[in-house]
């Protein structure tokens, strides 16, 4: 089995600097589409703890978007103005 580089080729350093983000960052980045290895001084407890802080993160962003009405009511109005 080959081992698989977790090391970005840091192709889109410069999209992420300016927090730019583009669907094809993670591919040019990552091309063996791998991240997150285990390096020194990263043990279970503290991966865990990223872990959780992750998905905390990504539940309150789905409730966000779930809940917001602004950019509805911006996409009516927008559409309203293109006649």
């Amino acid at each position: 089995m080959d081992k698989k580089s977790g090391v970005s080729t840091k192709r889109f350093a410069e999209f992420d600097k300016h927090k730019v983000y583009t669907p094809f960052g993670w591919m040019g980045d990552y091309p063996d589409s791998y991240s997150a290895d285990m390096h020194y001084g990263l043990n279970e407890r503290i991966a865990r703890a990223i872990g959780e802080k992750t998905v905390e993160n990504t539940c309150e962003a789905f409730k966000f978007i779930r809940e917001e009405t602004i950019s509805v009511e911006y996409h009516k109005e927008w559409l309203a103005n293109q006649k």
